[in-house]
């Protein structure tokens, strides 16, 4: 009997055409101001309008109008109120790509890694040693920038960071992110 042999890009291609109809999709979302229609509508409600806006503080294609709504939002608020409330948004929406990237995307990559000649190598440098130390460090700095979340949830991925250190990255991080948005805004 002939044995199969798995293309080990079959996954990752399949992972990637997910992220480009998710891309199309959100920039749909983006272009016909959905977004910034519904934070509008609960501006009223300064701690679900933070949330919300944090949770879409995350993504690369919706950073920009959550950004806006945060600042918008801190001209009324607290800005450590609005950094609190959208820090937990942007937890929950780290999660949630966490929960799709960390395992699944992750182990598509280091599949992929296995074809190449060196692959021992490349692996250990994933998961051992000075990356596995310097991924988290990287994907903090990532996550209290305004650079979408992605790229660092996917680096934490690679190297199996755990779900306790995880959280608290993501959630501090996102706090001082959201909380100089909200400072910026409020000295102009």
């Amino acid at each position: 009997m002939k044995e199969v042999i798995k293309n080990p890009y079959t996954n990752l291609e399949r992972d990637l055409l997910f992220i480009c109809i998710s891309v199309f999709f959100a920039i749909g979302i983006v272009r016909f101001g959905v977004v910034n229609d519904l934070v509008s509508r609960i501006d009223e409600l300064k701690i679900v309008g933070s949330f919300i806006a944090g949770f879409f503080f995350t993504s690369a294609f919706t950073i920009a109008p959550a950004a806006i709504a945060l600042a918008e939002i801190s001209q009324s608020t607290s800005p450590f109120l609005v950094a609190f409330w959208g820090a937990c948004g942007s937890l929950v929406g780290d999660l949630v790509i966490f929960l799709f990237i960390r395992d699944r995307f992750a182990d598509d990559v280091m599949e992929v890694l296995h074809t190449f000649k060196n692959e021992k190598k490349i692996s250990n440098f994933f998961k051992k040693g000075f990356f596995r130390w310097l991924s988290p460090v990287l994907a903090a700095i990532i996550i209290a920038s305004p650079f979408p979340d992605e790229f660092a949830i996917a680096l934490m991925g690679i190297s199996k960071v755990r779900m306790s250190l995880f959280i608290p990255i993501c959630f501090v991080m996102s706090f001082f992110g959201i909380l100089i948005v909200a400072l910026i805004s409020g000295a102009l």
